[in-house]
């Protein structure tokens, strides 16, 4: 695989955007080991100074903004995938890095918003709050196999519905948060 030898090949010389490149590379191939060995190297060397300017090199030495801009693209990434229509959660989670978290106010692809998104994989429990400004049918599913998901509000369970691909139909309705519980 090309990661791999570009991984081989020392990840562009250790140095800050190689890193970026790579992580958000193994994010979008939904590639959760990967994306967990390339932060842990990353977060090995020191990229960033005492006062949070991220380096070009490890050291730090040289000022560049490389992982400063990326780095939050490659954590939305990892924890949500998004297409009008679909929304995947915890595509590339590093479960042994990151047990558990939350994610709020993710405008994902469709117009969908992800108003929160927590996890807790000890507690083998996710929640989610979604919100459209119009209704709209969305295909839910996750890096992580969803054994159920519910609706906190009784009255909307009828809005969901499992396909055979372990994927979840939700209904939803224009301006109003749907919150799911999820068993992972």
């Amino acid at each position: 695989m090309a990661v791999e030898k570009r991984l081989d090949a020392g990840l562009g010389g250790k140095m800050a955007h190689g890193f970026m490149h790579i992580s958000l590379i193994a994010a979008r191939l939904k590639n959760a080991a990967l994306l967990g060995r390339v932060l842990n190297e990353f977060s090995r060397l020191r990229f960033v100074d005492t006062s949070f300017i991220t380096c070009h090199n490890p050291g730090p030495r040289i000022y560049n903004l490389d992982t400063t801009f990326s780095m939050p693209a490659v954590l939305t990434e990892m924890l949500v995938y998004s297409e009008p229509g679909l929304i995947e959660i915890l595509p590339a989670l590093p479960q042994a890095m990151f047990g558990r978290g939350t994610l709020r106010g993710l405008l994902a692809r469709g117009g969908v918003v992800v108003e929160e998104l927590h996890w807790n994989t000890t507690l083998l429990m996710v929640s989610v709050s979604l919100r459209s400004p119009r209704t709209q049918g969305l295909t839910l599913r996750s890096g992580i196999p969803l054994r159920s998901v519910t609706a906190e509000d009784p009255a909307e369970q009828k809005l969901l519905s499992r396909d055979d691909k372990d994927q979840w139909r939700i209904s939803l309705p224009a301006d109003k948060t749907v919150r799911l519980r999820c068993g992972i």
